[in-house]
C-alpha cells in the first residue's frame, strides 16, 4: 500500500474524531440550556420515559439521569481521545524499514555508474551481433554475462531488467572516475532498448554525500513538476561508492520514494532485486 493512501487512512481517523468532538460539545451545550437532547436519539426505541417531561438538567427522577450519564460518558471518552490525539501530534513519528520485498517495475530507475572495464562491453557487442535479431534483447545479453568473470556493471544491468517492461526512463549519476564507461553502456542499451530514455547526471565527488542527496532530491522534485509521482521512482543503492548508498537511503526516508538492492544470492544460484521502503510507523516515545 502507498505510503501516501496509508497517511490519507489515518487522517481519516483525525477528521472523524474532529466531528465527534463538534457533535458532542454541540450535546453538552444543548443540555446545558435545557434543550431535551436524548429523546432525539432514543425516543423511537424507549418512548416510555420521554412521554413525561422533557429530559434536561433540570429534569427530576430518572429523567435526570438518563441525561447525566451519557453526558458525562461522552465528555470523559471526548476528553480522553483528544488527549490521545494530542499527544500523538506533538510527537514526531519514528521512520522504521519495512521488510525487504520483491521489486515492484517502476517508470524511473535512478543508479549510481560505477566504473566499468570497457572490454566486456565489446566482447558482449560482438556475441550479440553473432545472435539472431530476435534473440538480441536484454535477457540474451545476461544469458552471455554468464560465460565471462563477473563484470561490475552486470548488477546494473539485473537492475534495469527488473523493471521491464514499465521502465521509462534510467538516471545514472557518473563521477570522473565511471564517466568513461557511461557512453558505451549507453549506446549498448539504446540498441537492447530503443525505447528507454536514458540521462546522465555528473556528480564531481562521489565522496561527496552532501552533493550527490542534493542531485537525488532536485531530481525528484524535477520528475514531479513532470507529472511522475514520487512511488513511481525507484533508487538503486548498489553501484558507487559507500557514500552514495547512504545518499541514496537519505533521499528515500520522507517521501514515496523506493530503494532496492541488487545482489547474487549464493544459495539459489541466481541474482536478487529486494526493494526496501521506509514509512513511519508509530510516534516516538
Amino acid at each position: 500500500m502507498p505510503q501516501r493512501l496509508k497517511r490519507g487512512l489515518r487522517d481519516l481517523g483525525t477528521v472523524a474524531l474532529s466531528l465527534f468532538s463538534l457533535m458532542v460539545l454541540g450535546w453538552l451545550t444543548d443540555g446545558l440550556n435545557g434543550t431535551p437532547i436524548l429523546p432525539d436519539l432514543f425516543s423511537n426505541w424507549w418512548p416510555e420515559p420521554y412521554e413525561r417531561e422533557a429530559v434536561g438538567p433540570h429534569a427530576e427522577g430518572s429523567g435526570f439521569w438518563l441525561w447525566l450519564l451519557p453526558t458525562l460518558t461522552l465528555g470523559l471518552l471526548l476528553l480522553v481521545s483528544s488527549a490521545f490525539t494530542l499527544g500523538r501530534l506533538r510527537r514526531p513519528l519514528v521512520q522504521e524499514v519495512a521488510p525487504p520485498q520483491e521489486v515492484r517495475p517502476r517508470r524511473v530507475l535512478v543508479a549510481m555508474l560505477s566504473t566499468l572495464d570497457t572490454k566486456p562491453l565489446q566482447a558482449l557487442r560482438q556475441e550479440l551481433e553473432s545472435l539472431p535479431d530476435d534473440q538480441s534483447g536484454l535477457d540474451s545479453l545476461l544469458l552471455c554475462l554468464k560465460k565471462h568473470e563477473r563484470w561490475s556493471g552486470e548488477p546494473l544491468l539485473r537492475g534495469v531488467q527488473a523493471h521491464i517492461p514499465c521502465l521509462e526512463r534510467l538516471y545514472l549519476l557518473t563521477t570522473p572516475g565511471s564517466k568513461a564507461g557511461y557512453e558505451p553502456l549507453k549506446a549498448l542499451l539504446g540498441e537492447l532498448l530503443p525505447y528507454l530514455r536514458i540521462n546522465g547526471c555528473p556528480v564531481k565527488d562521489g565522496n561527496d554525500l552532501h552533493r550527490i542527496y542534493r542531485t537525488l532530491t532536485r531530481l525528484e522534485k524535477e520528475l514531479e513538476h513532470e507529472g511522475i509521482p514520487g512511488d513511481e521512482i525507484v533508487i538503486d543503492a548498489t553501484g558507487g561508492p559507500k557514500p552514495y548508498s547512504m545518499a541514496a537511503a537519505f533521499a528515500t526516508l520522507h517521501n514515496e520514494l523506493s530503494l532496492q538492492y541488487v545482489y547474487p544470492d549464493s544459495e539459489k544460484g541466481a541474482w536478487c532485486v529486494q526493494e526496501f521502503g521506509v514509512e513511519a510507523s508509530r510516534p516516538s516515545r
